[in-house]
């Protein structure tokens, strides 16, 4: 009968984790398919590329980013899972923006310039809640 328990709570504990790790609150996942039609709505996007099930610390301050921006208008915050196995979903927006594995996580800053055009900049530096505010 214990171990029955255990092993319940253990797929409980493990399920949970994984859910915690899709994506962060205030953040909005992102695909090959929605990517340019959500991107090309807000003035501008600060969008975080990262394995299909982040976690750590890094993960940990794009999440502080995205909770504190949840109230900024015109800012959208979302984040490309990229699975470099199996079905590789997104590999196509990591070709397009010249990432590779070793990149992640990275974050791009999108903005719409005067005549409507979507740029891109890429924030480079250590990947603390701070810089990422600094860079947006």
């Amino acid at each position: 009968m214990m171990k029955r328990l255990w092993k319940i709570a253990l797929l409980f504990s493990s399920q949970v984790s994984v859910s915690f790790a899709i994506n962060c609150a205030g953040c909005t996942p992102l695909d090959g398919l929605s990517f340019d039609k959500i991107i090309s709505k807000f003035r501008a996007s600060l969008v975080k590329f990262d394995v299909a099930y982040p976690y750590g610390d890094q993960h940990d301050e794009f999440a502080k980013v995205a909770k504190d921006a949840a109230e900024a208008g015109d800012l959208f915050v979302g984040e490309v899972g990229i699975k470099d196995y199996a079905e590789k979903d997104n590999m196509e927006l990591a070709e397009r923006f010249e990432l590779n594995k070793d990149d992640y996580p990275t974050a791009f800053l999108f903005v719409k310039n005067i005549q409507g055009k979507v740029e891109s900049f890429r924030f480079v530096g250590e990947f603390s809640a701070e810089k990422l505010k600094n860079f947006v």
